[in-house]
């Protein structure tokens, strides 16, 4: 499944950022880390704004726990979207390298291991 995303994804890349061939690597990756970045800092804060609603009982924003589980949901697919992209330049199957980490943690935690 992940597979046919990654697919899709380079398609996309190819139709709607054609100069995107162009730009060296080093460059993408370094594009690709920060916006990776930029984009776990957008999900952390929409965490944090309602982890801080919660702890003070603010009533400040009218944002439910709907709205936020919507915004949660956008920046965490905007994570996933970099996470592929990067994962296309990289040439990495990101579908079989999940495997073999599950595979990896199952041994880890089954020792007790909790690093």
């Amino acid at each position: 499944m992940v597979k046919k995303i990654q697919e899709f994804h380079l398609n996309f890349n190819k139709e709607f950022f054609p100069k995107w061939k162009g730009v060296s690597y080093d460059e993408k990756l370094l594009y690709l880390s920060i916006a990776l970045a930029g984009e776990v800092g957008e999900l952390s804060n929409v965490v944090k704004k309602r982890h801080r609603k919660k702890i003070h009982e603010l009533k400040a924003d009218d944002i439910n726990e709907e709205e936020y589980k919507k915004k949660i949901t956008e920046e965490l697919v905007d994570v996933f979207v970099y996470t592929v992209l990067f994962s296309n330049e990289l040439g990495i199957d990101l579908e079989k390298e999940f495997y073999k980490k599950m595979e990896k943690n199952k041994i880890k935690f089954k020792n007790g291991s909790t690093k």
